[in-house]
This record gives structure tokens, C-alpha cells and sequence, in this order.
């Protein structure tokens, strides 16, 4: 008892600030400030993974506790999981193995149902294209922030295995990735069924195993909240937290004014990040002739 006590003084201790946040007024600063992650990442031989929230104010939250709040989320997920293989069977030829929970996790994040997936990607550009979404915002909205969230997923990575082996101690694996039926079922499913670890952190990374054209173009990965007895937010904490002795902060937040959308988009589309190629389909297509409407053409004409 003494132990867990000490333990728990130990970590109040070292709680983090959360997120580190920087503010960007301009394009050239937002840019300069993504480009300085990118610097940072290639001298110290770590990755980081990007995600776009049209609201600053918005907590990084899956779309499950989002549609569902305040409801018990693995007997919900449970349910959720049951129908969607029931049903989708009978509208595709092209499912899953019937046990291949990663797979049919990714496959009802793609479709829209809620589900403890959280998308991110691996470049930031495409995470500031999808920060600037109109169509995830009200003209009424108050919140006149956008953000792009940064974290180091090699960090990650290292505490993720560290927190496997402690929860599950005979996780004896030669490599872990979750995109393995088995891995998948005893870390993200069952890892956290007893209370004996309910105040851990969890979160980890679940790499698209049969991407479809968005996810690949999108360069999209999926992280997991493990966790299901606390949210996605205060897992990702209480991970941070026990790593609070490393120089830098490995979770951050860059905060631009909303304004700016149609210069990050004019931006972004000379540099081929636009809506076509991250939606290659006809529906990028629709959504592409609208922004250059709405960025170029609509603009009116300079009087020579």
C-alpha cells in the first residue's frame, strides 16, 4: 500500500504541462514553426505524426467518446464492433476475417462509426490541409482558433512498450505491432478489463495493415487509446507524465488564427496538397473545383 502511495506522490510530482502550445499570427511563422519540427525530428533521428482540428479549443478526442459521452465506452465499443460485423458482411464481398479486430476497427473508422480511432498522419502539411476544413465548422462558431497537434511518435513507441510489458507481463513478443489479430485483442481490448492498471496511460499506435487509397495518400495512421476506462486525453497525460524528465515536450500544439485558411490553402496547393490528392476519388475532385473557386477564381479582377 505504501508503494502504490509513493508512487502515486512520484508522478503528481512530475506532471507536465498540457499541451506546450505556441501561437502563430502569420503563414511564414506558421510554416517557419512546422518547418523547425521537421528540422528537430531529422537531427534526432525521431518522428513525429501530425493531426488538423478546425477548433483549437477542441481536446483530442475519438469519435466514440464524442458521439457517446459519458457511456461506458468498451460496452458500447463491444456492441458497436458485433453489428458492424453482422451487418457488413451482407453489403461487401470485401471484409475482414470475421476475428481480425484491427482490421474491422480501421474499416468502421473509414465508414463513420465511432470507434476509439484517432486519425493522424505523418506529414504536417496534410494535418494543417485538414486543420483549415470548412466543412467541420459553423459560420456562428466562437472558437476563431485553428490548431495543428504534434506528437513524438517514437517516443511514443519506446513508452508504449515499456507500458505493455509492466500491464501484460507475459507479452513476450519478438516485435510488437498491433496490427496483429493477437496483439491487438490483449492490449487494446483486454489489457485494461480489471482495475489493477485503471489509472495508466495507454495510448498507442495502430499502423493501417490494408490501407485504401485515402489512408495511403492521406500518409494516415490511427492512434488507440488502450485505456477504455479513461479518455484519450487523460491517457496520453499519464503517459507524458511518466516521461516528464525528457528536455522537450513531446506533445504540442500550434495555434494559427482561422483567418488564414485561404493563404494555407493557396499555399498548400502549389506544393500539391489539396483536396484531389488527399480524396482521389470524385469526390476530391468536387471538393478541389470548389476550393480553387473559392481561393482563386471568385477573387475579384484587378482593375489595370
Amino acid at each position: 500500500m505504501g508503494e502504490t502511495i509513493a508512487r502515486e506522490q512520484r508522478l503528481e510530482s512530475r506532471t507536465v504541462t498540457w499541451p506546450d502550445e505556441q501561437r502563430f499570427d502569420s503563414l511564414q511563422d506558421l510554416i517557419n514553426g512546422l518547418g523547425e519540427l521537421i528540422i528537430e525530428a531529422q537531427k534526432a533521428g525521431h518522428r513525429w505524426i501530425y493531426r488538423g482540428q478546425p477548433r483549437a479549443s477542441w481536446e483530442l478526442e475519438p469519435t466514440i467518446e464524442r458521439r457517446l459521452p459519458n457511456v461506458s465506452t468498451s460496452d458500447s465499443e463491444s456492441h458497436l464492433l458485433w453489428d458492424f460485423k453482422r451487418l457488413a458482411a451482407s453489403l461487401s464481398d470485401r471484409v475482414p476475417d470475421f476475428s481480425d479486430n484491427p482490421s474491422w476497427f480501421a474499416l468502421m473508422r473509414h465508414h463513420g462509426a465511432p470507434t476509439r480511432l484517432l486519425d493522424w498522419t505523418d506529414s504536417c502539411y496534410v494535418a494543417l490541409f485538414f486543420a483549415c476544413d470548412e466543412e467541420k465548422r459553423r459560420d456562428d462558431d466562437k472558437d476563431q482558433n485553428s490548431s495543428v497537434w504534434a506528437l513524438n511518435a517514437s517516443i511514443l513507441f519506446d513508452k508504449m512498450k515499456e507500458q505493455i510489458a509492466r500491464i501484460i507481463p507475459d507479452s513476450a513478443w519478438e516485435s510488437l505491432d498491433l496490427s496483429s489479430t493477437h496483439q491487438f485483442d490483449a492490449v487494446a481490448l483486454h489489457a485494461f478489463n480489471y482495475d489493477a492498471y485503471k489509472d495508466e496511460g495507454l495510448i498507442a499506435e495502430l499502423p493501417p495493415r490494408s490501407s485504401n487509397s485515402r489512408m495511403a495518400f492521406q500518409q494516415g495512421t490511427f492512434l488507440i487509446n488502450c485505456n477504455h476506462k479513461v479518455t484519450f486525453a487523460e491517457s496520453l497525460k499519464k503517459m507524458m507524465n511518466s516521461t516528464s524528465s525528457l528536455s522537450k515536450p513531446w506533445v504540442r500544439k500550434l495555434v494559427f488564427p482561422w483567418t488564414l485558411r485561404e493563404e494555407i490553402w493557396a499555399h498548400l496547393y502549389e506544393r500539391n496538397v489539396h483536396p484531389f490528392t488527399l480524396f482521389p476519388d470524385l469526390d476530391g475532385l468536387g471538393r478541389l473545383l470548389k476550393l480553387k473557386n473559392h481561393v482563386y477564381w471568385s477573387r475579384p479582377k484587378p482593375i489595370l
